[in-house]
Formats: C-alpha cells, sequence, structure tokens
C-alpha cells in the first residue's frame, strides 16, 4: 500500500506497523459508518449515544490539554456523531401529522406534490409524492405513487387522486432484501396505485433548474432514438449517457447481467471523469489566449474551476446516481486540491466523497450503488498501488495492455462479495468479458456519445452522426455480450455470504495487500542484494513475518475453517427435519430440508406477470442461498397456477436439479410452455401424476402422495373454465410422532375425495391451510380429520383470503394459527418427538412454539 514519503517507517524486520491515523479520513469514516450501522442493528438509543459520544470528546479534550497522543477516543466522538446521524430515518415513531395516522381512513381523496419521478417500466411510471391532505386532513410524509401507463407529471406538479393508501409490505425471509426499509431510508413509508384518469392536476410549479432537465433530456433521447442503429443499441446508448434504462429490454439486461458486464448499463466516473477532462482541456485552450491569466499563472487553476460548471450540470441531467455522487465529489476533491496546490491521497479522496454523501444522506450506507461503488474504486486504488510500483518505468506496450485487466480483476475482486450478498450470482466470464468489452465503451461509446452530446446543447452539426456511429458500435458490441452470454454456466449462482464472511474476506485481502507492501518494501531496501541485512531474514525464500502479522494470519485461517464447519453441518450433517413455509404473498412455496442434507422444494410462488415481480429470483433464490442451498433433490410444482408456478421458473434455469414432479394436467398458457422448455434444455427429469412414487421412505421420513388419484373426477363448475385447484398434489410428510400435511390448492371436492378414501392418513401436527384459506377450502369435516395442532396460511394482504368463516372453523377446533401475511416465513423444526416453530418476523409471536407430537 502507498504510504506518504517521510512517514513510513519500518520494523527491524522489515514489517510496516499499522498506523490508525496515516489517513485520517478513512479512519474517521470507518467510525462514522460502524456508528450508522449499530443504528440501524440498535435504534432508538439516543441517550446512551449522547452519552458516550460527549465522555470520548471530553477525554479526547483532556488528552489535547495534556499534549498526549490520541488514540481511539475520536473514533468514538465520530461513532456516536454516526448513530445520532441515521436516528431520525431509523426510528418507527412518526409525528402525529403523519399519514399512517389516516391510512385507515382511506380510500379517500388524497393531494400530494410530486418532488421526484422515474422512468416507465413494464407500463408502470413510479413517482415520489410529498403528501399534503387525505380526506381533508392536512397530513405529512412521503410515499410512492405508481401510475398504470406513461405519466406527463413533472417535479413540482400538484396532484389529487381517490386512492387507497397501504403501509409499505415487506415479504419477510431469510436472507430477503426489506424492501420497507429501503423505502424508509429514502423517506418513504407508503404506496399508493392509481390509473392515470383518476389523476387530476391542481397546478403546476416545477423548479427552473428540472424543466431545464427536462427538457434536455426528452431532446437527447429523442435524438438517441433517431440513430440508425438496434432498438436495443439506442436503449444502451440512452442508459449510458442519460441513466434512462427503460430502452434496454430484459433479455439484454440479463445478457449484460451474465457476463458481469452489468455495471456498463450505468452512469460511472468514467463519464465524468470523461466530461471533466474534455472540459478542462476546452476552458485551458480558451483561458490561454487571457495574458493577466497566463502571467500569474491562474489560467490552469481557473480552467479547472470551470470544468466543474459542466460536470455539476451533466451529473443532474443523467440522474446523479451514488456512482456519480462519488466521481463529482472526486472531481471537486482534486479541483480544490489543484487550487491551493496541495497533493492528494487517492484513499483520503475516496473517504472524503464517502463523507460528502454520508453527511448529507446517512442511509445512502445502506445503498447497493453506494457499497459497489465505492468497493470498486477502493479496490482499484489498493491494486494499483501495489501493482505500478513492481512495473517498469515508462510503462511497456504491454503494461498499457495489461493495465485495463488488471483494474478490472481488481474491480471484480473488491465487490465479489458484495455482488454475492446482494444478487447471489457471478459472472464466471466476468474477466474476459470486460477485457473485451470495456475499452470499446471507455475509448469509443462513451466518447463518441457524449462528443455527440456536446454538439447538442452547442447547436453544432454532427449530432446524429455521432449517435449513428455509437449505435453502430453497440451493435456489435451487442454481437459479443451476447456470444459470452452464450457460454455455458456464464453466470452461476452463490451462497449468500453473512456478514463475518465479507468481513473475513475483508480482513483476508487486507492481509495479503499488506503482506505484498511489505515484500515491496524490502525488495526496495535491499536492492536485490542478497547479503544485505534484511535479505538475511528470509528463510527458505520465504520473508520474515512478525508475530503479530502470524497471528492474525492464524485467526484468519480458524474463522474460515470454524465457519465452513459450521456451515457443513448446517448444510449436510443435521438430524432433524426442518419446514419452511416461506413468505411469497398471495401463493405458496415450501423449503423441505431433509435430515443429511436431501432438499425438496413445493413450488414457487410467483406473481400472474413475472416480469412486474420475480418471486422466484427476488425471494425464493435469497432464501435458498441464504442457506448454502445451490442444488435441490426434488422440486415439486402441486398444479400450474400461476401463484405456485412462475417462481419455480427462476429457480429451474438457475439451480442444479435432480428431478421435478407435476400433477400431470398441463395448461395451454406461456409460462407452463416455458416450464417444460427450460426442463426440456436442462434435461432435467419430469416425473408425472401416476408415475410419481406413492410412498417414499428416505431418511427416517414417509413420504407419502395422497392426491389425485386416477379415477378422481370433481363435479364441474360453469364459472370456471377449468379446474386446476382440485387436482393439484397433496403431500404427507412424517417423522416419528409428527405430521405435516402440504395440500396446496385443493377445494371441497378433492377434500370430500380424501375422506372417503382414506381419512386416516389426513391426520398432522401442522397444515398448510388448503388454497391459503379461501373459503372454498377447509371443509369442517376436513379439518375434524385433520385435527392439526397448528395450521399455516401463507397469504398475502388480502381481507378476504384467509377468509373469517375459515379462521373462525379452525380456532373452534382449537388449532393455533400463524399467517406468513403477518408473521413472514415460518419455519419448523422436528427431531421426530417434538417440534418447535420459529417466524421470521419475531414481533408477531411472543416466544417460540414448542409442541410434543402425539401420532
Amino acid at each position: 500500500m502507498s504510504f506518504p514519503e517521510g512517514r513510513r517507517r519500518t520494523a527491524p524486520n522489515g514489517a510496516l506497523p499499522f498506523r490508525c491515523y496515516d489517513r485520517p479520513m478513512v479512519a474517521l469514516l470507518l467510525a462514522f459508518a460502524s456508528g450508522i450501522a449499530v443504528c440501524d442493528a440498535w435504534p432508538d438509543h439516543i441517550l446512551e449515544a449522547i452519552l458516550a459520544g460527549f465522555a470520548a470528546g471530553a477525554w479526547m479534550a483532556y488528552g489535547l490539554f495534556r499534549g498526549r497522543p490520541l488514540a481511539f477516543s475520536p473514533l468514538a466522538v465520530f461513532a456516536a456523531l454516526g448513530y445520532l446521524a441515521i436516528q431520525p430515518w431509523a426510528s418507527a415513531s412518526f409525528p402525529e401529522s403523519h399519514f399512517l395516522h389516516r391510512i385507515a381512513e382511506t380510500p379517500g381523496t388524497i393531494v400530494g406534490t410530486v418532488t421526484d419521478t422515474d422512468e416507465t417500466v413494464h407500463g408502470r411510471t413510479r413517482l415520489r409524492l410529498k403528501l399534503d391532505q387525505v380526506n381533508d386532513h392536512a397530513v405529512s410524509g412521503n410515499i410512492r405513487l405508481t401510475v398504470e401507463g406513461d405519466c406527463p407529471l413533472v417535479s413540482g406538479d400538484r396532484i389529487r387522486f381517490f386512492a387507497k393508501l397501504y403501509p409499505v409490505r415487506t415479504h419477510h425471509n431469510p436472507g430477503g432484501f426489506d424492501v420497507a426499509r429501503s423505502l424508509r431510508f429514502s423517506g418513504i413509508d407508503g404506496t399508493a396505485f392509481v390509473r392515470p384518469e383518476a389523476v387530476s392536476l391542481e397546478a403546476s410549479h416545477p423548479p427552473i433548474l428540472a424543466r431545464m432537465l427536462q427538457k434536455d433530456r426528452g431532446l437527447l433521447a429523442a435524438r438517441m432514438d433517431e440513430a440508425d442503429g438496434s432498438a436495443d443499441a439506442r436503449g444502451i446508448l440512452k442508459a449510458v449517457l442519460l441513466g434512462i434504462r427503460n430502452g434496454v429490454s430484459p433479455e439484454t439486461t440479463d445478457y449484460f447481467a451474465r457476463t458481469g458486464l452489468g455495471h456498463l448499463l450505468a452512469i460511472s466516473g468514467l463519464h465524468v471523469g470523461i466530461v471533466a477532462a474534455s472540459a478542462y482541456f476546452v476552458f485551458y485552450r480558451l483561458l490561454a489566449f487571457v495574458k493577466p491569466l497566463l502571467m500569474r499563472a491562474w489560467a490552469r487553476k481557473a480552467a479547472a474551476l470551470l470544468s466543474l460548471i459542466p460536470v455539476a450540470y451533466y451529473g443532474l441531467l443523467s440522474g446523479m446516481s451514488p456512482s456519480t455522487q462519488r466521481a463529482i465529489l472526486m472531481v471537486v476533491l482534486v479541483v480544490a486540491g489543484s487550487l491551493f496546490e496541495r497533493d492528494h491521497d487517492g484513499f483520503n479522496t475516496l473517504a472524503l466523497a464517502a463523507w460528502g454523501i454520508l453527511i448529507v444522506h446517512p442511509p445512502a450506507l445502506f445503498a447497493i450503488s453506494f457499497q459497489l461503488s465505492f468497493a470498486s474504486v477502493l479496490a482499484i486504488l489498493a491494486g494499483m498501488a501495489l501493482v505500478l510500483p513492481r512495473m517498469a518505468k515508462p510503462l511497456r506496450w504491454r503494461d498499457h495492455l495489461l493495465l485495463p485487466i488488471l483494474v478490472s480483476a481488481c474491480a471484480t475482486a473488491g465487490t465479489l462479495p458484495l455482488v454475492m450478498y446482494h444478487f447471489q450470482r457471478v459472472s464466471l466470464v466476468s474477466l474476459a468479458a470486460n477485457a473485451c468489452i470495456v475499452p470499446i465503451m471507455s475509448l469509443l461509446v462513451i466518447p463518441v456519445g457524449l462528443f455527440g452530446a456536446a454538439l447538442h446543447f452547442l447547436h453544432l452539426p454532427g449530432v446524429q452522426w455521432c449517435f449513428d456511429l455509437a449505435c453502430g458500435i453497440l451493435d456489435r458490441v451487442l454481437d459479443v455480450v451476447r456470444w459470452f452470454a452464450a457460454i455455458p454456466s456464464a453466470s452461476i449462482v452463490t451462497f449468500k455470504p453473512t456478514i463475518v464472511e465479507i468481513a473475513w474476506y475483508a480482513a483476508l485481502c487486507w492481509m495479503t495487500a499488506r503482506y505484498i507492501a511489505v515484500q515491496s518494501a524490502d525488495e526496495t531496501q535491499t536492492g536485490g542484494n542478497s547479503d544485505h541485512p534484511i535479505a538475511l531474514c528470509h528463510d527458505a525464500g520465504r520473508f520474515a513475518i512478525d508475530p503479530r502479522t502470524r497471528w492474525a494470519w492464524l485467526l484468519i485461517a480458524v474463522i474460515a475453517l470454524a465457519d465452513a464447519g459450521w456451515w457443513i453441518n448446517e448444510r449436510y450433517w443435521h438430524p432433524e427435519l426442518r419446514v419452511s413455509v416461506l413468505d411469497v404473498g398471495q401463493g405458496l412455496s415450501i423449503l423441505v430440508e431433509e435430515p443429511k442434507g436431501r432438499v425438496m422444494l413445493i413450488d414457487g410462488g410467483g406473481l400472474p406477470d413475472p416480469s412486474l415481480f420475480d418471486v422466484g429470483k427476488r425471494i425464493v433464490t435469497p432464501a435458498l442461498c441464504a442457506k448454502k442451498i445451490l442444488s435441490l433433490d426434488r422440486v415439486v410444482l402441486t398444479h400450474p397456477d400461476s401463484d405456485h408456478l412462475n417462481g419455480l421458473l427462476y429457480i429451474l434455469k438457475h439451480f442444479a436439479i435432480r428431478e421435478v414432479w407435476t400433477n400431470g394436467r398441463p395448461i395451454d398458457e406461456p409460462n407452463y410452455r416455458e416450464f417444460l422448455q427450460i426442463l426440456r434444455e436442462r434435461s432435467i427429469p419430469l416425473i408425472e401424476g401416476d408415475a410419481i412414487p406413492r410412498h417414499i421412505w428416505e431418511a427416517g421420513l414417509q413420504l407419502s402422495l395422497l392426491h389425485p388419484e386416477a379415477a378422481f373426477a370433481p363435479p364441474l363448475n360453469p364459472k370456471k373454465r377449468r379446474d386446476t385447484n382440485n387436482f393439484s398434489l397433496v403431500i404427507s410428510l412424517r417423522m416419528g410422532e409428527i405430521g405435516f400435511l402440504f395440500p396446496a390448492d385443493i377445494e371441497a371436492p378433492a377434500e370430500t375425495w380424501l375422506l372417503e378414501h382414506g381419512p386416516g392418513r389426513l391426520k398432522s401436527t401442522v397444515l398448510v391451510a388448503p388454497h391459503h384459506g379461501s373459503k372454498t377450502s377447509s371443509t369442517p369435516a376436513f379439518i375434524d380429520a385433520v385435527r392439526p395442532d397448528v395450521v399455516i396460511f401463507s397469504a398475502g394482504n388480502n381481507r378476504f383470503i384467509p377468509h373469517p368463516d375459515v379462521l373462525a372453523r379452525y380456532r373452534q377446533a382449537g388449532c393455533r394459527l400463524v399467517s406468513t401475511a403477518q408473521a413472514g416465513a415460518v419455519s419448523m423444526t422436528t427431531d421426530g418427538r417434538r417440534l418447535f416453530l420459529s417466524v421470521f418476523k419475531p414481533d408477531s409471536l411472543n416466544e417460540e412454539i414448542a409442541i410434543d407430537g402425539d401420532i
């Protein structure tokens, strides 16, 4: 790692000592961020934070007064400040005027002012709305308003509409993304949905800058839409220059994700750097004609200062994403350093840029884009600090070719655990794809596109030629991206690392970088002389390591072994049966972990249109990856309704599957045809209907298929186009004295059939309520035959499901009722004698339920 000249000290054995304040902004930033993270985990301890910060500040003042070196007191002060900074966002309390106190009064008439707009995606436009009134009552707070179709509204528009307000709903599952937390950090506490004809515009007072930006974005986007190229090429050009991504098809987005090139579809520091460098060059050439500035050596400083104007405007024009904010702040710091003639350290500059964002908006620390942006730049700075000193000066042509690959490798390594944590997906062709595509985008597409945009603003000819050329290059780039994406296993699903594992990886990278820095320092001091005293410390070609470093390496190894052993036991050696009913909203997905590691997934939930929200990708996959499950022994599709099928499509594409069960009654729907196509392409065995074994004994379990049988024929319902529910696969699972019954969506006819053909088979300790608790199921006779101790309802926020009459029947039977809508994912563990039940949302139950088996 690089150290400021004159401050580097070397221990007798050549090791570099740890100095906390070598880069003070980095150390204080880490303390501030730690305080933010602690407040997120344990909010509302304001008094304790104030007292701790005051005590640390007093100790720091005492140390300054006595002239003693400061140790950890400044870090404690900044940690307390970080805790207090994010408290307004982390607190769950709301003022009396907040709209959440009147949410029960809706649907009603709502008045608010648009403060921000998003692109129209999948036929829907999302707006950020500051509420003013609910049913003529003055309120405060912000909501996310979704408008179906294109929406001409802009920031500053005051609108009136009639709608129902909802608090933000989060699916509570292992490894899941907390939507409510994310929106709360952005100041949004509710949602609403309207059709465009229901919205009336009362007044329009958009800010002048917002109006200018919208006009310029619209004109530039229109010129790009006229470019000669494919629709995907035009969409990518708008994405990389203006941050408008609704023109990029989902297929193309997936291609870029599979090849590890998704970062190219966003505005990054590269764009800002090109704008800054170009603006500086133009301004300096113009100011060179002003002799007073040249005589006072002010031309360069003035050019650097003026270049901030186009940089800031481009940042606003492109949407000011976190990566853009970071890049602009770094440009500002570099310009400030040049004005005051100060050298800048890359790590301190990066830390200052992070400070600028976190001071304005502390919750930005938890934004995925913030984390990936700063992690990638930090890794590049660290990697280049290690690599560049070892290269020949001046750089050879081979080094110039190698540097882009090294930069890509550093960014990939630095962001790897974060990518695994947030996306559970890693590209195996990322390094090669980036080496091929990034130079083309950096040296051709983006400069040509930005030059065309500059010509547009200056009203000069050649705009369309630039955009045509950029789109032509992008079409060739797309061909290469599709080729990389077509490589088998170009992208794989990975496990989701824990916070401890991410910290372990960071410590490993830091220790490795430090060791390389020590080697470089030794080589510099010895000058290659084997008789040098430091060289004599070498043992069999290895550099001597101080005892603290040895203990650090040992600690890292012990943590790795302990973590691996824990997860191997959790995944493959556990002796108990585990059943999890996932919170997938209005749908069903059940994860069964058998003793010794076999895994079965029953249904995958899903929405009618997976493009709006893919339950398999966003809910089921993170839950599996958080448990380190990357392969499934058995996937069961009980019946092909969308709320059971659509979530399985992503699972079948990306996980290793041994076999799939279905009821053998196909339907002529696009998603079911895609389901069959995936099975054919991946050669996954499909076992249907009567071919499914009726009884399986494995790992101390008895798995029984109870329904449907060949003779089953329910009465026709003229109101239904087809009957898929009553042909659902009904599965019974028993371990010792504990039984589980999974009846999927069967209704009264199927329940009657089961009662007539062996009611004794139905007795179970746990029942997942048939058809989510709908009034068409859970007949009194069926409940009496099952006699469950616990009934679990897999349902969403639907006031009719579970139906009140059904709830009353189960309560009358003395059952304990748990709903995923309120409790989140429900996890059950049994050794065959006792059943332990817990929920993912802990405040929904007072304590863990323990039930003795009685079967």
